[in-house]
């Protein structure tokens, strides 16, 4: 065991007086540097066999043997030419565990480190308004048939891995929703034989502050393309505006407004990718299928189909 120790040692302490040689000539595999005159080289040299004198006694036997009986040019020559292979073989380090050899502070953790997630998106999405309302005796029913535009813009936080289940991911999002359609007015049975027909024409605008928790499969591999598919439900905060045109021969033209808010729930279906650019940041583009049914000053169903992009950030 001691014959062991002692010989790590003396290797340490080589390769310790073979480095500071090699940084004192600026030169790792030159061991010294081109001197003024033939004594000076000599004397780097001797110096350096000194300094491995402890470490390695049976190299310095042979080194002086092999030089020991020559001249001083003759000897500095041959002390450089037996030094060398100790220098290069000094210069050879193995390889360096970097994770190992950087401060903790400066690694980047692997992706399954970060399980949590934080989105910003905005979105253009298309919307259709169906409902109906009560007008004297009857009902008119809102078409909008291919419906508006309008936009969403969302901000969403997940937990990756729930339940120990990689791929399950959990969030909450605060979604806002913007849409403005134009509707048909439409008497199915007529309000009675005097004033049938009506026909008539509205402009329907929307707006909703929604929160809703979310349930997700998203694709967590190695792959920098990370499909995703889920949905989620919720509940919100809506506001409305029915600006509404009748027509009808007998009561004429008719013109109103109405305007109203109420809390809503509110149904979604989710699917789409994201993208890493690294190990934290990455893109995303999603669509999204929402239904929002509700009682405002009608009875009136909502569903909006809309395209998103964003930007996704793991910690």
């Amino acid at each position: 065991m001691s014959g062991t120790l002692s010989k790590v040692l003396r290797t340490a302490l080589l390769v310790i007086t073979l480095a500071m040689a090699c940084c004192y000539s600026g030169h790792a595999m030159a061991g010294c540097p081109n001197q003024t005159s033939t004594a000076e080289q000599l004397a780097c040299w001797e110096g350096m066999v000194q300094g491995i004198s402890i470490a390695r006694p049976e190299t310095v036997a042979t080194i002086q043997q092999a030089c020991g009986s020559l001249s001083h040019s003759n000897r500095a020559a041959c002390l450089q030419q037996q030094l060398m292979p100790l220098l290069a073989a000094a210069s050879v380090t193995q390889p360096v565990d970097r994770a190992r050899a950087l401060p903790s502070s400066s690694l980047s953790s692997p992706p399954e480190d970060r399980p949590w997630r934080l989105e910003l998106g905005v979105g253009y999405g298309h919307g259709r308004h169906d409902g109906r309302f009560d007008l004297g005796g009857g009902q008119l029913q809102l078409r909008s048939f291919i419906g508006g535009a309008g936009y969403t813009a969302r901000v969403a936080g997940w937990h990756d891995g729930l339940w120990g289940h990689a791929n399950l991911s959990v969030g909450l999002e605060y979604l806002h929703l913007s849409n403005r359609s134009r509707a048909d007015l439409v008497l199915p049975n007529g309000l009675d034989i005097v004033t049938d027909p009506v026909t008539g024409q509205a402009n329907l605008s929307a707006q909703a502050d929604l929160l809703l928790a979310n349930l997700v499969w998203r694709d967590r591999s190695d792959a920098r393309l990370h499909p995703f598919l889920g949905g989620g439900l919720g509940a919100g905060y809506g506001r409305a505006e029915l600006n509404y045109h009748l027509n009808n021969d007998v009561f004429g033209s008719v013109r109103d407004q109405q305007r109203t808010a109420s809390i809503i729930p509110a149904l979604q279906g989710l699917g789409g990718v994201t993208i890493d650019l690294n190990d934290r940041l990455s893109l995303l583009l999603q669509t999204r299928l929402l239904y929002v049914p509700g009682k405002l000053f009608i009875d009136h169903h909502y569903l909006n189909l809309s395209l998103e992009g964003g930007i996704g950030y793991r910690f």
